[in-house]
This record gives structure tokens, C-alpha cells and sequence, in this order.
């Protein structure tokens, strides 16, 4: 091959480098600059080495604080934001050939409802035993090319991975808000969380049997919550005794878009919404929860608003009121 002559080598769940020898010469700093940026600022040893930097050249930039080390081996360039994606990027680069950013790491990393760690946490195949600063790494027997991903430049478990793995180190209803979420994000359905469960969820699996669970509660068909908030009006719901209400159920308006309450009992036109000042304070959302719940009352539905305060100081009281209503409007409609 003449010099000058592109050709790339790219690294599973890595970035693409040209290796030295088959590119003009450049810059090295440039060069690492250039490469940084295409994964939060961070570049690994071996990749260094492939851009043409010698051992010596690289402590050298060490010294000189042109490079920070934040695990063996891994690098981020001087003026890179200390984030989060830059933790779990340098601990999955670190775990070696396998490692994935896991468990709550990955739930954040997906943007899944109540996911706020900041620590890393990655798995790896069971036969490696990386020595982290301040990462969890969890070792797993199954751990195949097809429980992972790439997202924004992280190496990570698949959403439904993610959603086995989360259930098994956080209580149940924070895994079951998880999946919602998921749902609700489009990242994955039930139908290929099932289908997952089939394949790799089987004895030994831990989480695998709370998201069953999950799923048959909540059925194929229903649609996912949007809040957490939501999740929680359901978990009163069914403490409390009442029956199972239908999520997002669609009202057809004619000459008018759609509405959705929050929660329904269609036979009898009941419908509940939940209201937070976090989430409804603003004029413009004000106003259109207020048109949608004059329009439910003009259409002969009657409506709940389960505040916040409601749920979480009165829910037996709240709840109460909803199955007394569902009681009486059952009695009339049959």
C-alpha cells in the first residue's frame, strides 16, 4: 500500500482508527483532539499507540497534564467535562473485550424513568476480573454480542437487558416504572421483552422473574405510563382496592383532537387524572389540562384529579372516593 493510503481499522464497541504508516503525517495533539471528540472526550492507550504516540510520549503528556488517566489504560483529554458519560465510558473501555456500561449505568444511559446514579457500573464476561476505581463490575455467564449496544457513543446492555438486570438490585415497582418508561421512550415493547425472557431469562437469571411479574400484571395491551407520578397512582389504585383501570385510554371527539385521560373506566365514563405542580404549573399546561377536563365533563365522563398530596398523604381516602364512584356508576349503567 503506497503511504498516504487511508485504510481503517475499527474495534468492536470502539471508535475507528488509522493506524500509523498509512496516513501523512499530522499533528500528533491535533490528532488526539480529533479523536477524543468523537467519544466525550476520552481515547484509550492502545488507540494512542495506533495514531503513532511511543510509551514515553504518552507519560510525557501525562506529566504535563495533556492527559488525565481515569482507569488502566484509558485517557481523557485536558478540558474535558467530568460527566457521567465520561465515567461509564472510561469504565466499560477498561473493562476490556466484552464490557458493557450495566445495570442503573445503563438505565441512565437510556434515560429511563428514576434513573439518577452517578456511579459506573459495568458487566463483563464471567472469566475477566478488571481491577476499577470506583466502578461495579458485575461478572455474568451470559453475556453475548446480542445483550449489547451502542448509544451515543456508549457501549451498553440493550434496553431489555438493561430492564432484567436493574430488577434485580432496585425494589420491584422502581424496575416496573423502568419498564414503562422504556415502553413509553419507544425503546423497546413487551412483545420483545417477552421474547428476550425466552431466549435468556432462565434459571439463575437474576431480575428475570420480577419482570415476568411485571408484565402479567399489566397485560400486552396496555398502554405504558408517562410519569412517575402515574406509576405511583396505580400502585394506590390497586392497594387500596380498585379495579384495574385502562391507561391512556383514547376519547374520540368529533370535529376535535383526541383526549386522553390519564387512567379510565370507559363502560362507565370515569375518568381520573393525576396533577402535579411539577409537571402542570405552567400558564400553557394549566390551560390545556383545564380545556380537557371541561371537554370530559361536557362529554358526560366523570372526572378525578388525583393530586400529588392526594397519593401520597390521603391515598386510602382518594382512592376510596374513585371506588365509591365506580361502585354507583356501575349500579346505574346496569
Amino acid at each position: 500500500m503506497k503511504r498516504g493510503a487511508q485504510h481503517t481499522f475499527s474495534y468492536p464497541g470502539r471508535i475507528s482508527v488509522t493506524p500509523r504508516g498509512f496516513t501523512y503525517p499530522v499533528e500528533l495533539d491535533a490528532a488526539i483532539q480529533r479523536l477524543a471528540a468523537k467519544r466525550h472526550g476520552i481515547v484509550t492507550r492502545h488507540e494512542l499507540m495506533m495514531l503513532g504516540l511511543t510509551t514515553d510520549q504518552i507519560k510525557r503528556r501525562i506529566r504535563a497534564g495533556l492527559l488525565i488517566r481515569l482507569q488502566p489504560g484509558v485517557y481523557a483529554i485536558a478540558g474535558a467535562p467530568q460527566t457521567f458519560e465520561r465515567r461509564v465510558i472510561a469504565a466499560s473501555l477498561a473493562g476490556g473485550e466484552g464490557a458493557a456500561v450495566s445495570h442503573r449505568s445503563a438505565a441512565r444511559v437510556w434515560a429511563l424513568r428514576g434513573a439518577v446514579t452517578e456511579r459506573a457500573e459495568i458487566v463483563v464476561p464471567r472469566e475477566r476480573r478488571p481491577q476499577l476505581v470506583g466502578v461495579a463490575v458485575h461478572r455474568s455467564v451470559v453475556l453475548q454480542p446480542v445483550d449489547v449496544r451502542v448509544h451515543d457513543g456508549i457501549t451498553v446492555t440493550r434496553p431489555e437487558r438493561t430492564l432484567v438486570d436493574v430488577a434485580g438490585v432496585l425494589p420491584a415497582h422502581v424496575a416496573a416504572g423502568m419498564l414503562e418508561s422504556a415502553v413509553h421512550l419507544g425503546l423497546t415493547t413487551p412483545e420483545h421483552i417477552w421474547r428476550y425472557l425466552s431466549r435468556y431469562g432462565g434459571p439463575g437469571c437474576r431480575g428475570a422473574g420480577v419482570i415476568r411479574s411485571v408484565l402479567e400484571e399489566r397485560g400486552p395491551a396496555a398502554r405504558p405510563t408517562e410519569s412517575g407520578l402515574e406509576d405511583f397512582a396505580l400502585r394506590m389504585l390497586f392497594r387500596h382496592g380498585a379495579p384495574a383501570p385502562v391507561r391512556q385510554h383514547v376519547i374520540h371527539v368529533p370535529g376535535r383532537a383526541p383526549i386522553r385521560p390519564d387512567f379510565a373506566y370507559p363502560r362507565v365514563r370515569l375518568a381520573m387524572e393525576v396533577d402535579s405542580a411539577m409537571w402542570h404549573s405552567d400558564s400553557e399546561s394549566y390551560r390545556r389540562d383545564r380545556a380537557k377536563w371541561n371537554l370530559l365533563a361536557a362529554l358526560g365522563w366523570t372526572l378525578f384529579i388525583l393530586t400529588d398530596f392526594d397519593l401520597h398523604e390521603r391515598p386510602e381516602q382518594a382512592v376510596g372516593d374513585v371506588v365509591a364512584a365506580h361502585a354507583r356508576l356501575s349500579r346505574a349503567a346496569a
